[in-house]
Parts: C-alpha cells; structure tokens; sequence
C-alpha cells in the first residue's frame, strides 16, 4: 500500500538574455494497494553452480490518478557460480489500467569475497 501528495509551485526559467519560460505548478496524489507473489527455484548444476529462475506477479487498484487497475509481470533468472560470482537478469512488464505501458530490464553481476 502506498499513498503519496505532492504539490509543485509556479516556476519560471530565465536565461542571460531575459528570456523567460513559466512551467505550471500541479497537484498529485496517488493511493495505491497491491498484493504480489513471487516464485523461485534453484538448481544445482554440476560443477557447484546454482541458477534460480524466477517468475512474479503483482496486481492492484489505483483510486486517486484515475488509472484504475495495475499489473506487473517479472522474469528472471540468477546464476551463482562455485567461486561465488553472481548474475542476476530480469524483465518487468507493467501495464496501467488507463491504457499506458512499460518494459524494464536489469543486469547485475557481484562476486562476494
């Protein structure tokens, strides 16, 4: 759950010329509930490493900016190898109920020592 207000004045730009640009201020509230699972498996492979698919979803209501229902998708798989360096890849789709859409990736590599 989530809930967030923001309030942004009236500002203006001026350049070195006296040039002038106002941008608007605006309001913003937003109250978000959501409820997700995420599920993974690791397997050990031979030779010591382990890699662990990974599969979550993530569903919601948005009730104060008028989007409406959410959902989010994520894909990924983590490796980690027998002298502990780790890769870890995932996707994310989102999609809001008014229509807008989103696609995401990460790519991380750490090695503990």
């Amino acid at each position: 759950m989530i809930y967030f207000s923001e309030t942004v004045s009236n500002y203006t730009v001026k350049n070195g010329a006296g040039d002038a640009i106002t941008i608007d201020g605006f309001d913003e509230e937003q109250f978000r509930v959501s409820l997700g699972a995420e599920i993974a498996r690791s397997f050990q492979l031979e030779g010591g490493a382990k890699v662990t698919p990974k599969l979550g979803v993530t569903g919601g209501f948005s009730g104060l900016d008028g989007s409406g229902a959410f959902a989010a998708v994520t894909v990924g798989m983590s490796l980690q190898t027998q002298n502990f360096w780790m890769l870890d890849a995932s996707f994310l789709l989102n999609i809001e109920g008014d229509g807008q859409k989103s696609i995401g990736a990460k790519l991380a590599a750490g090695k503990k020592f």
